[in-house]
This record gives C-alpha cells, structure tokens and sequence, in this order.
C-alpha cells in the first residue's frame, strides 16, 4: 500500500513538473482554406445561385398571376373569383413550402460537406501535435479561447499538411447537381479470346 501511494505521488509531482506545450487552431478558417473548402464552398454557391434563379423565376410567374388576378377581379363572377383566388394562395403556399425544402437541402449538402471535411482534419491536427510535442491543440472557435499569442496559432500549418494530404483525391462529397443523373460507369469489356 505505502509502496502505490509512493508511486502514485511520483508520477503526480512529475507530471506536475513536465511543462504542458499547447497551441490553437481556427478549425473555421481551415475549413475554408483547404482546396477541399474552397471547392465545397464553389459547388454551394453554385447550387444555391441555381436554385435561387429558379425560385425567382417561378416567383416572377406567380406575381403575374396574382397581378393579372387583381386586374381581373372586379370582371369576375363572386365562384370564378374565390376559385382563382382559392388556386392562387394555394400556389403561393406550395411556392413558399418550396423555398424552404430548397432552403434544408442546401444547409443539408453544407453540413455533409463541412462534417467530411472536419473529419480530415481532425487527425490531422493530432499528427500536427504529436510532432510538434504539444500537449493539447485547442479550436479557438469553440474553446473559448479569447487571448492566444500568434507563435501558438497552427491553422497555416493544419491548412498545408491537409492540402499536401488531399491533394489528388476527389473531392469531398461532391453530390450530383439537382436535376442531373450522375455519370454512367461502363461496364469492363471482355476480351476476346484468340
């Protein structure tokens, strides 16, 4: 018994003594550094300028309609009206249900997107600290990190060791574009035999 507490009091006044080596990286800034980022972020905002021109186009239509209805009312029996008038808010409805499934599917790719991309580097940040000899590495997004000296900060290395990582793969999550079938893989050819 006496010969564990000594122990355990050794390796508590060692470990008291070793000096903890932390640094911090913004996981934010690296995830829209790496090329894999700045290639997601493209393809989001492609999608998203997509489906809005499409969202506006139909909302163009649907305020013609609505318009035309408006010139139009006091010409029409008080039936002709309220089904008009019925079909229209119900157009509107459907338009707006619209927006917002457009809206998720985009938050939606985005969180693949970024959750891929966190999960590359993630080991990659603990390779970064076993070889600088750091005892911990902190996210100074989520630590509630408020003061660090920049000598500690190793995002511009995370970014590089993620790139030099990454940079023949394909890219991450790259999910086809609404409305487009993805390509066809061909099926192996046999030889023939001679």
């Amino acid at each position: 018994m006496l010969l564990r507490t000594a122990a355990v009091a050794c390796l508590l006044s060692w470990t008291a003594r070793a000096e903890p080596k932390l640094g911090y990286v913004d996981l934010q800034r690296a995830l829209w550094e790496v090329e894999d980022g700045k290639a997601a972020r493209a393809r989001l905002q492609s999608l998203a300028d997509s489906s809005q021109k499409a969202l506006d186009k139909e909302h163009q239509a649907l305020q013609k309609e609505k318009d035309q209805f408006e010139k139009e009312m006091s010409k029409l029996g008080p039936t002709a009206r309220n089904e008009r008038g019925t079909a229209i808010e119900k157009r509107l409805f459907e338009f707006n249900q619209k927006i917002e499934k457009t809206k998720a599917e985009i938050e939606g790719k985005q969180r693949v997107e970024i959750e891929t991309i966190f999960k590359r580097l993630e080991p990659i940040a603990a390779v970064l600290a076993e070889r600088e000899g750091m005892t911990m590495i902190f996210d100074k997004g989520r630590s509630g990190l408020v003061f660090a000296p920049a000598s500690l900060d190793l995002t511009n290395e995370l970014i590089r060791m993620y790139n030099d990582q990454f940079r023949d793969s394909k890219p991450v999550a790259a999910a086809p574009q609404p409305g487009k079938s993805p390509p066809k893989k061909d099926a192996p050819k046999k030889e023939a035999k001679k």
